[in-house]
């Protein structure tokens, strides 16, 4: 028996099929670019009406790390790094005023969310250390030879210390405390050692040359006397 011919065929149907689907998502595609436009539009009015001192406190307090004005400009869209620092400051003026119990301290070169020193007893409370975490006095003695003395060579501290610090040395490195900045020129070319970022920020110093002068540490005591929590949300190490 001869079949009925017509022009149907499986490959032509399929084609056909595809191109018609293919139009119809272009259509829809095309439909749904003035959506998304319109949505973009929108989000960008409401970023608009965000004032800029509440897009620089949302940025302070998302961030887990300081950040320096020009960042915080680039990030927040202000106009410029003075209006950053001017930002910062009124929202410091806000916190006092309203007895918050947090602050935007200036340590490692930016600004940083920090709570207030009287409630670290409170948040110690919620955050545990490790005891493996503190620095030990030993420790901490090799950290304020390399933070006043750098670049510094193994030799002058264990000269100052009067003890081997190669331990010592090792596991302040591990902890991101101290970092090798060079090489003497002496004969074999030792390294010299310095203080990283990760220190200004865990003691609450703006920058080097806000280290205690020698004066203010024989009224105040010294600042390296007890272990330091490297977990601690608060700022109770800042030199002021």
């Amino acid at each position: 028996m001869e079949l009925p011919t017509n022009n149907w065929h499986p490959l032509k149907s399929q084609k056909r099929t595809t191109g018609i689907l293919s139009q119809l998502i272009l259509m829809k595609h095309d439909a749904s670019i003035p959506e998304a436009n319109a949505n973009s539009v929108a989000e960008s009015k409401v970023a608009e009406t965000i004032a800029p001192i509440q897009r620089v406190a949302a940025l302070l307090v998302l961030s887990r790390e300081p950040l320096s004005s020009r960042k915080i400009a680039q990030i927040a869209g202000l106009e410029d790094a003075t209006q950053a620092r001017t930002l910062v400051r009124e929202l410091n003026e806000r916190f006092d005023r309203q007895e918050r119990a947090i602050r935007i301290e200036e340590v490692a070169g930016g600004f940083q969310m920090l709570t207030r020193p009287q409630f670290a007893k409170w948040l110690r409370r919620i955050v545990q250390t490790p005891e493996s975490l503190s620095l030990t006095p030993p420790l901490l003695e090799t950290l304020a030879v390399i933070a006043y003395r750098q670049p510094v060579l193994r030799a002058d501290i264990e000269a100052i210390r009067g003890v081997g610090c190669s331990e010592m040395l090792r596991q302040l490195m591990d902890r991101d405390f101290v970092r090798i900045v060079g090489r003497s020129e002496d004969l074999g070319r030792p390294y010299l050692y310095g203080t990283t970022r990760r220190f200004l920020q865990i003691f609450g110093i703006r920058s080097l040359d806000r280290l205690p002068k020698a004066r203010e540490l024989r009224v105040s005591g010294p600042i390296f006397d007890t272990p330091v929590d490297e977990t601690q949300t608060s700022n109770e190490n800042v030199v002021s």
